[in-house]
């Protein structure tokens, strides 16, 4: 995340939908798990179901305090929670107690704009062709749907990469650094979020164009 975001205590209503990404940080453990939200019961408790059972099972017990993360609106929020029960039948579920207050963390330093561009991400294995459906003068969202991506490629928070889109315009295509800041991988697709790094003024300036012109024309539509 980077030096300039901020970041608010706030209440403990969950600006979430049902199906959206958890990311769950177990005691005594720095790794990351991924669930998916199911279910609540506001200021009671959270229903959560595991994206890899078998891999968190033995973290799974009564008890057991974990912090929770996600993503939303270009914020991340974060509060503790513990495990309140968990059921394995008929598909593995995990209770979670309600937060008591969140913590946000603001991502987005510049607003970001609805688009849809042809973007290739270049790690150092491959290049990765997909999407940009948000960007920012700061950063962009990349998606790609069924990607084949090989064992060896390694897409991790913090890792630096090369993303390559056009910018509609005379600007031609863009060629930017990044880095990695948020990695959301489901079956079928993948997320990535990231800021850039290093971007060159003339650069700088056809990203502020085109976000203001397209944010004009979404403002009319809406």
């Amino acid at each position: 995340m980077e030096n300039s975001a901020q970041v608010q205590n706030g209440g403990n209503r969950l600006s979430i939908e049902l199906g959206s990404v958890l990311n769950l940080q177990f005691s005594n453990e720095a790794t990351r798990h991924m669930f998916s939200l199911i279910g609540m019961d506001i200021d009671e408790i959270l229903i959560v179901k595991p994206k890899a059972f078998p891999q968190v099972r033995h973290l799974i017990d009564t008890g057991v305090s974990v912090v929770v993360r996600y993503l939303s609106n270009g914020k991340v929020f974060g509060f503790r929670s513990r495990i309140l029960g968990k059921v394995d039948k008929p598909l593995p579920m995990v209770f979670l107690s309600y937060p008591d207050h969140l913590e946000t963390i603001n991502l987005r330093q510049k607003e970001r704009i609805y688009c849809y561009l042809p973007a290739q991400l270049v790690t150092a294995q491959a290049t990765l062709p997909g999407m940009v459906v948000d960007l920012s003068e700061g950063g962009c969202r990349w998606v790609a749907k069924n990607p084949l991506l090989p064992k060896e490629i390694h897409l991790a928070v913090n890792e630096p990469i090369q993303i390559t889109f056009p910018l509609p315009g005379k600007c031609g295509v863009l060629k930017l650094q990044a880095v990695i800041r948020v990695v959301n991988q489901e079956p079928g697709s993948i997320q990535i979020g990231m800021a850039f790094q290093h971007v060159d003024h003339q650069a700088a300036e056809d990203i502020a164009r085109y976000v203001a012109e397209a944010r004009s024309v979404q403002q009319k539509i809406a």
